[in-house]
Protein backbone atom coordinates (compact mmCIF):
# COMPACT_ATOMS: atom_id res chain seq x y z
CA UNK A 1 0.00 0.00 0.00
CA UNK A 2 2.85 2.43 0.44
CA UNK A 3 3.93 1.86 -2.65
CA UNK A 4 0.56 2.64 -4.14
CA UNK A 5 0.39 5.62 -2.34
CA UNK A 6 3.90 7.36 -2.81
CA UNK A 7 2.81 5.99 -7.12
CA UNK A 8 -0.08 8.62 -6.58
CA UNK A 9 2.06 11.50 -5.58
CA UNK A 10 4.53 10.93 -8.45
CA UNK A 11 2.27 10.67 -11.08
CA UNK A 12 0.44 14.08 -9.90
CA UNK A 13 3.89 15.73 -9.79
CA UNK A 14 4.97 14.38 -13.06
CA UNK A 15 1.31 15.47 -14.94
CA UNK A 16 2.61 19.26 -14.22
CA UNK A 17 5.99 19.12 -15.10
CA UNK A 18 5.78 20.99 -18.90
CA UNK A 19 5.94 18.76 -21.67
CA UNK A 20 4.51 15.55 -20.19
CA UNK A 21 2.09 13.46 -22.40
CA UNK A 22 1.32 10.47 -20.57
CA UNK A 23 2.09 7.36 -17.90
CA UNK A 24 1.86 3.64 -18.14
CA UNK A 25 2.23 1.25 -16.00
CA UNK A 26 3.15 -2.74 -16.97
CA UNK A 27 2.49 -5.11 -14.38
CA UNK A 28 5.12 -8.88 -15.87
CA UNK A 29 3.85 -12.43 -15.44
CA UNK A 30 0.39 -13.00 -13.18
CA UNK A 31 1.51 -9.98 -10.72
CA UNK A 32 2.34 -10.99 -8.11
CA UNK A 33 6.01 -10.75 -7.96
CA UNK A 34 5.43 -6.83 -6.96
CA UNK A 35 7.23 -5.78 -10.24
CA UNK A 36 6.08 -2.64 -12.00
CA UNK A 37 7.19 -0.85 -14.64
CA UNK A 38 6.33 2.48 -15.39
CA UNK A 39 6.80 4.35 -18.83
CA UNK A 40 6.40 8.12 -19.32
CA UNK A 41 6.17 10.04 -22.04
CA UNK A 42 7.31 13.78 -22.66
CA UNK A 43 6.94 16.12 -25.86
CA UNK A 44 10.88 16.07 -26.43
CA UNK A 45 14.21 15.04 -24.64
CA UNK A 46 14.41 18.40 -22.91
CA UNK A 47 11.36 18.47 -21.01
CA UNK A 48 12.15 15.02 -19.70
CA UNK A 49 15.71 15.76 -18.73
CA UNK A 50 14.31 18.92 -16.56
CA UNK A 51 12.09 16.23 -15.16
CA UNK A 52 14.50 14.12 -14.04
CA UNK A 53 16.58 16.66 -12.65
CA UNK A 54 13.87 18.34 -11.07
CA UNK A 55 13.90 18.76 -7.01
CA UNK A 56 10.59 17.23 -6.78
CA UNK A 57 11.61 13.77 -8.39
CA UNK A 58 14.21 13.66 -6.25
CA UNK A 59 12.61 13.99 -3.26
CA UNK A 60 10.10 11.76 -4.31
CA UNK A 61 12.77 8.91 -5.13
CA UNK A 62 14.11 9.27 -2.11
CA UNK A 63 10.83 8.75 -0.30
CA UNK A 64 10.61 5.51 -2.68
CA UNK A 65 13.71 3.77 -1.94
CA UNK A 66 12.86 2.97 1.72
CA UNK A 67 10.66 0.33 0.21
CA UNK A 68 11.13 0.03 -3.53
CA UNK A 69 14.39 -0.69 -5.83
CA UNK A 70 14.49 1.02 -8.52
CA UNK A 71 16.26 -0.13 -11.93
CA UNK A 72 16.01 2.81 -14.71
CA UNK A 73 16.63 3.02 -18.26
CA UNK A 74 15.86 5.20 -21.07
CA UNK A 75 14.83 4.86 -24.24
CA UNK A 76 13.18 6.68 -27.39
CA UNK A 77 12.22 6.52 -30.65
CA UNK A 78 10.38 3.43 -32.50
CA UNK A 79 11.92 0.59 -30.32
CA UNK A 80 9.65 1.31 -27.46
CA UNK A 81 6.89 0.08 -29.75
CA UNK A 82 7.92 -2.74 -30.40
CA UNK A 83 9.76 -4.56 -27.67
CA UNK A 84 8.35 -5.39 -23.95
CA UNK A 85 10.85 -3.75 -21.31
CA UNK A 86 12.89 -6.58 -19.74
CA UNK A 87 13.07 -7.05 -16.03
CA UNK A 88 14.40 -5.69 -14.36
CA UNK A 89 16.48 -2.83 -16.39
CA UNK A 90 14.26 -0.95 -18.92
CA UNK A 91 13.88 -1.43 -22.68
CA UNK A 92 15.64 -3.70 -24.59
CA UNK A 93 17.77 -2.65 -27.29
CA UNK A 94 17.87 -4.57 -30.08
Amino acid sequence: MEYANWFGKMVEAIKKSPGFKGISVIVPGDGDSGDRIVLYRFADIESMENWEASTERRELLSEVADYATQAYDKAGGLETWFHLPSLPGGPRRA
